[in-house]
């Protein structure tokens, strides 16, 4: 979670602003989060589903230390957009 610091000036003095959501910004940040797990809950699938030979090839292009070709090698291999590829391969690296 990010905060994000408004500052203000008045005179010489510069003020912290905390701007309140109002309903609107509230259900986007709502509708926001919804979609960032639904978003995770889709990789984690993905990541499980993940059979050899194509998962042993990732990981050994992780050992190497080529990142973009793991992901450019997932994505062809699976079919998915270059967001899914990058978070798949993301979550692959604490399994290498």
């Amino acid at each position: 979670m990010e905060i994000i610091r408004y500052l203000a000036p008045s005179g010489v003095n510069w003020y912290f602003v905390f701007p309140c959501p109002n309903a609107e910004g509230l259900a986007l940040f709502q509708e926001n989060e919804s979609r960032a797990a639904a978003q995770r809950e889709k990789v984690a699938k993905l990541v499980a589903d993940l059979q050899d030979p194509l998962r042993a090839e990732l990981l050994r292009l992780l050992n190497q230390h080529r990142k973009i070709d793991a992901i450019h090698r997932y994505q062809q291999a699976a079919g998915v957009d270059l967001t899914e590829a990058v978070q798949v391969i993301q979550s692959l690296i604490p399994l290498k």
